[in-house]
């Protein structure tokens, strides 16, 4: 079930990057696309739901990674940069204690431009104070 989530969300959130899809029509499509397959009779769009509420929810960081924030955060001015939805990435952030190391958010729902298109990351320069393209480190997952 894993590999085929995988399959096609990742389907999904390419079409919605590339402009082909709303959010709406990524949920509603999703689940019940994964269900279809699976000949499972369920409300896709009522499931998608309920899974992006409990996406909120999850948020365990690799070993070490919030001390390596905290670190960082004395020398660097750490920045998330995110096609996910900005209040569920914040409260992930919140919830896995990462937060009071973030400075700079930048959100694809609030720029209007998806990752990996240079226009997300020109508003995204834009909005850093002292940065050159040059000093900036960009870690994806």
């Amino acid at each position: 079930m894993c590999s085929l989530f995988l399959e096609i969300n990742g389907a999904l959130w390419s079409k919605l990057e590339q402009g082909l899809l709303t959010r709406d029509e990524m949920y509603a499509l999703r689940w019940s696309s994964i269900f279809k397959r699976l000949g499972i009779q369920a409300d896709g769009f009522a499931f998608d739901t309920c899974f992006r509420e409990r996406l909120k929810q999850s948020a365990e960081p690799i070993a070490g990674a919030v001390e390596l924030l905290q670190d960082l955060s004395g020398k660097y001015c750490l920045g998330v940069a995110s096609n996910g939805w900005e209040i569920q990435q914040r409260e992930r952030l919140t919830k896995s204690g990462m937060l009071p190391f973030i400075r700079y958010f930048f959100f694809s729902e609030t720029i209007g431009a998806w990752k990996p298109d240079g226009a997300f990351f020109d508003a995204c320069f834009r909005a850093l104070p002292c940065a050159e393209k040059e000093q900036v480190l960009m870690v994806g997952d």
